[in-house]
């Protein structure tokens, strides 16, 4: 008997989901409301870069060859002391990450991320370089145009 009493409490504790039969249903939930698109930045083309790493103030000189497809980056960069590298990476919003890959004296990437300020033409940022040398950090700077 006592079973029977748990199941009779248990079925008069739901509560009803939805309508009853020959009740009207209520409105569809409205669906979201469509996200704005986060503007890219064009940053394909020509750019003149220095990368300024410590023990080296005077900077590492530049061209940096960019091609965009959307948000996706893919180039190049050469610099008269030598350093051919190949560039992938991405634009998200006035956000710039790049990595370029080397091979001078062994393997190495370095990784670049900055903001894009577009009335100056220009991309600044921090740089991280890491082969089998060691690490090295610093900041560069984009100009567009060469």
């Amino acid at each position: 008997m006592s079973s029977l009493f748990a199941v009779l409490l248990g079925l008069a504790s739901c509560q009803r989901v939805g309508p009853s039969v020959g009740e009207p249903s209520s409105p569809a939930p409205r669906p979201a409301e469509p996200r704005a698109e986060t503007r890219v930045a064009d940053v394909g083309g020509d750019w003149d870069a220095t990368l300024r790493l410590e023990g080296n103030p005077e900077g590492i000189p530049g061209v940096l060859v960019l091609r965009q497809e959307g948000g996706g980056l893919t180039g190049s960069f050469s610099s008269p002391l030598g350093v051919n590298a190949a560039v992938t990476g991405s634009v998200v919003g006035g956000t710039v990450a790049l990595t370029l890959s080397y091979n001078i004296e062994c393997a190495g990437t370095a990784t670049l991320v900055g903001a894009v300020d577009g009335d100056r033409g220009q991309v600044e940022g921090t740089v991280e370089i890491s082969d089998c040398t060691g690490e090295v950090t610093g900041t560069f700077e984009l100009t567009r145009g060469v």
